[in-house]
């Protein structure tokens, strides 16, 4: 068994992430590949972000599936249809390739814990994956 704490994993800003400007919206990679020796084997990866107060993220896209547990906060999700407020207890479901935006809707941190499908050999479950496409 491995137990992680949340406050001990280290957060990054998704914009040094993807090498542009900070963007006000923090990742932590609980669980990934390099977690765990080789007896555990997995194909998925649980991320945490939290979104500060009127920070969003536009339409984009990416090849692996995305289940979203609202934790804290008042946001929303966005498709090419419309947008869906969302907040604590609420679960989303992105399927691949379905473009999807996001955003605080609150005065205070808008959390949310995600999972993830590893794809083509995994590199998009670490730290170092950069898979995510912005749509123009």
């Amino acid at each position: 068994m491995i137990v992680r704490k949340v406050d001990e994993v280290e957060a990054m800003d998704v914009g040094e992430v993807l090498g542009t400007d900070k963007l006000g919206i923090r990742i932590q990679w609980l669980i990934h590949n390099d977690v765990g020796d080789s007896s555990y084997v997995h194909n998925f990866a649980m991320r945490r972000f939290t979104f500060d107060p009127g920070v969003s993220y536009p339409l984009h896209h990416h090849k692996y599936v995305e289940a979203v547990h609202i934790i804290s906060g008042r946001g929303y999700f966005e498709n090419e249809e419309g947008r869906v407020e969302v907040g604590p207890g609420d679960v989303v479901y992105t399927a691949s390739e379905e473009p999807h935006g996001i955003g605080n809707l609150g005065d205070e941190p808008f959390v949310m814990v995600c999972a993830i499908d590893c794809i083509d050999g995994g590199g998009n479950c670490s730290p170092k994956s950069k898979a995510v496409k912005l749509n123009k």
